[in-house]
């Protein structure tokens, strides 16, 4: 998409279904995705694939490394990489199964998971100023959306297609 396109479709909010669609999922990247990944990054020196990558292993606890690999649509040894990294800097601990050594579990330490908590808040705490400053009515409005729009993505489903699709 040329940034042309991606203007208009940033501008025009009114527009066909699956226009609106396109927007948001640029717009949602772009104003909170693109902006948490930015604040880590400046206040923790975190780069975005760690950032999702601890992020998932708070919510998770623990994972083998297959299983980060997957959701995170790395390479295994892209993830040892990261891993190995993360470990060196106290971030995150191995563990291996007894029975299959090559499965291992990756975990986050205590210290990690206060500064993706604290990290978490900070940037919450942001979101929650820029609402506080609008009308009542309006936040209302708007974590009524929030609350539809969550509804929506939980449910969602996107089937993969043939690769080989003509374009």
């Amino acid at each position: 998409m040329s940034p042309m396109e991606y203007t208009y479709l940033k501008q025009d909010l009114d527009g066909k279904n699956e226009e609106i669609l396109l927007s948001f999922l640029f717009l949602s990247y772009e104003s909170l995705g693109k902006k948490f990944e930015d604040f880590f990054k400046a206040n923790y020196q975190l780069m975005p694939s760690y950032t999702h990558l601890l992020c998932y292993l708070k919510y998770y606890r623990i994972m083998s490394m297959s299983q980060l690999a997957s959701i995170m649509n790395v390479s295994r040894q892209t993830m040892t990489k990261m891993i190995d990294s993360l470990s060196e800097s106290g971030m995150v601990k191995r563990s291996y199964n007894a029975k299959d050594r090559r499965a291992v579990f990756v975990e986050p330490t205590e210290f990690a998971l206060k500064m993706i908590d604290t990290g978490e808040r900070r940037f919450i705490s942001h979101m929650q100023n820029t609402v506080a400053k609008m009308s009542s009515s309006d936040q209302r409005e708007v974590l009524d959306a929030i609350k539809l729009v969550s509804k929506f993505l939980a449910n969602l489903k996107i089937e993969e297609e043939a690769q080989n699709m003509p374009l």
